[in-house]
């Protein structure tokens, strides 16, 4: 059976469960990204950054008998999502009109953005707020990264536009979240890996579609019941 070959190889491997939870979910979290965008009409900084942010999610949202809390996971994942856009855009704002090279700008806000997560997980560690400090810390590296696309888009767009692509971002984020923490959903993916394969047809239509996107329906419902009308 799939589900005792794919649990026998995370035994034989000594994988932590979690890891096999990520990547058996991965395919299904960037085609929840693909559909939004394409179908829906979501706007989002990439792939990359909501797939982080899924999975930063994930991490907080585990508890020490091995479960997850969802409430756990969005509470601590969005504080400390929270701290790293609101750093970024204080310190790009603050070497925004200094003469530096873009690597240079980029260079000191990823700095700030690291001292202010630094600076809050002590804090938490003195108010004895150890749940959010057993995340992995190479996904608070990740995180940290963000800023550079966050920092790239607020020199190439409005503040405004740039605010309104991050908040679209993490809501995609959040969903994926939600999902792949449904204890159906995972039991599904393990003991069925080869609904991996599924993604292949599923994004293929996705990427031949054409037609309006949700969002374009919303927007332009007005247009479009007049012309039905006529």
């Amino acid at each position: 059976m799939p589900g005792i070959a794919l649990s026998q190889f995370e035994n034989n491997l000594s994988l932590d469960p979690n890891t096999l939870i990520f990547l058996v979910t991965l395919p299904l979290v960037i085609t929840i990204i693909s559909f939004a965008k394409y179908i829906m009409g979501v706007k989002s900084f990439g792939i990359y950054v909501p797939v982080i942010l899924t999975f930063m999610f994930y991490q907080f949202s585990r508890i020490d008998s091995g479960n997850v809390s969802v409430w756990q996971g969005l509470k601590y994942g969005l504080f400390i999502t929270l701290i790293v856009f609101i750093s970024s855009y204080i310190s790009y704002k603050l070497v925004q009109p200094l003469t530096l090279h873009y690597y240079s700008k980029l260079a000191i806000v990823t700095t700030n953005v690291t001292i202010s997560l630094l600076v809050v997980l002590f804090i938490l560690d003195l108010i004895d707020r150890g749940g959010i400090l057993r995340v992995d810390i190479f996904s608070l590296i990740l995180l940290a990264s963000i800023s550079e696309r966050f920092t790239n888009l607020l020199a190439s767009k409005q503040t405004s536009t740039a605010l309104m692509l991050s908040l679209q971002t993490i809501l995609l984020g959040m969903i994926c979240f939600l999902v792949i923490s449904s204890q159906t959903v995972q039991n599904t993916f393990l003991n069925y890996p080869w609904i991996i394969l599924l993604s292949f047809p599923v994004n293929y239509f996705i990427g031949r579609f054409t037609g309006l996107r949700l969002s374009e329906l919303y927007r332009f419902r007005e247009l479009l019941q007049k012309d039905s009308e006529s």
